[in-house]
């Protein structure tokens, strides 16, 4: 069994959009595992000097969650 399918908690990867100061955060997660973890996000990437221009919430049926941020520096 692979590393990945072992997972319980969240998986985050961050990508830079090409052209722009933009960077998109994207979080995956097994619904009912991430308890209390997005409740300081914002508070986190603003505390870094960001703010989120857009965001997007994808609900799967085998029960896993995406979430797609794109975070812009506050300038």
């Amino acid at each position: 069994m692979s590393s990945a399918l072992k997972r319980t908690g969240p998986i985050v990867e961050c990508y830079e959009v090409e052209g722009s100061s933009e960077r998109r955060v994207v979080i995956c997660f097994k619904q009912g595992t991430v308890a209390g973890f997005f409740s300081a996000l914002s508070s986190l990437y603003h505390f870094y000097g960001l703010f989120s221009d857009r965001k997007y919430v994808e609900q799967f049926s085998n029960g896993y969650t995406i979430i797609s941020m794109y975070l812009k520096p506050l300038r």
